[in-house]
């Protein structure tokens, strides 16, 4: 045990040599390895990431580093996973904890690495499903909350502290909806909705599920030709303008 905790102190000392995000998610990483049973100093990681992911220069960056302090790091997709009764495996290498890199709804119900996804501590999934936070809706309503709370509209969860670091770090975002809302400049609108319709210039659009720039609507650009082509593609042409939309 002493030698295995002398080992660890040794992995920690290299691991700050790395850059500060990759040496904290490895750091946490290993550390939920651990509270979850895992035994090996130098247990093997799999990034799972889907196809041409658009941040494939960062994972690759995080396989060099983890390999460097010692981790064979494999980044894979969803579909080189399998199960079995010892845990998983990845190109038919067995893994020791695995990075998800992939929202849980990008995922075949029925494969084996969503079927890991429900029994993330067996299989040591890292980080295990969060719904709440895989929608990009939650920063909103966080946005939502520190402003009403920094007017004095409502009560939240949050600190005075935390409230102006929300306003300062969270652009103005909402999750579009009818109703009284506060918008950009803390105005006070009756409906939402119709702020939004005669604000093009001031709004981007996204679905809350989306993720990198796919299915972007700059409000500014929304009805020119290429905006408008844009709109008709995401609405399987129910619509063509910024208003319609």
């Amino acid at each position: 045990k002493k030698a295995y905790l002398l080992g660890m102190e040794k992995k920690e000392a290299e691991i700050e040599q790395a850059q500060s995000n990759t040496r904290d998610l490895i750091s946490s990483l290993l550390a939920h390895y651990t509270r979850l049973g895992g035994k090996k100093q130098n247990p093997r990681i799999a990034i799972i990431a889907r196809e041409k992911d658009s941040q494939l220069a960062e994972l690759l960056w995080y396989k060099a580093e983890w390999s460097r302090l010692g981790y064979d790091t494999l980044i894979v997709t969803p579909e080189k996973i399998s199960l079995t009764e010892n845990g998983v495996l990845a190109e038919g290498k067995p893994i020791d904890l695995t990075y998800r890199h992939i929202f849980a709804s990008r995922l075949k119900q029925d494969s084996a690495f969503a079927h890991a996804c429900l029994h993330s501590e067996k299989y040591f999934v890292l980080n295990p499903i969060a719904a709440h936070l895989e929608i990009k809706a939650v920063l909103a309503e966080v946005a939502r909350i520190a402003d009403e709370t920094f007017l004095g509209i409502d009560k939240s969860i949050f600190s005075e502290e935390e409230v102006n670091a929300i306003r300062c770090l969270i652009p103005w975002t909402r999750v579009v909806q009818k109703g009284e809302a506060t918008v950009i400049r803390d105005a006070k609108v009756p409906n939402l909705l119709q702020w939004i319709k005669e604000n093009p210039e001031q709004l981007v659009l996204k679905k809350s599920s989306g993720y990198g720039g796919g299915g972007v609507v700059i409000g500014s650009d929304a009805n020119s030709s290429q905006g408008k082509a844009l709109i008709e593609q995401l609405t399987q042409n129910q619509a063509s303008t910024w208003d319609e939309f």
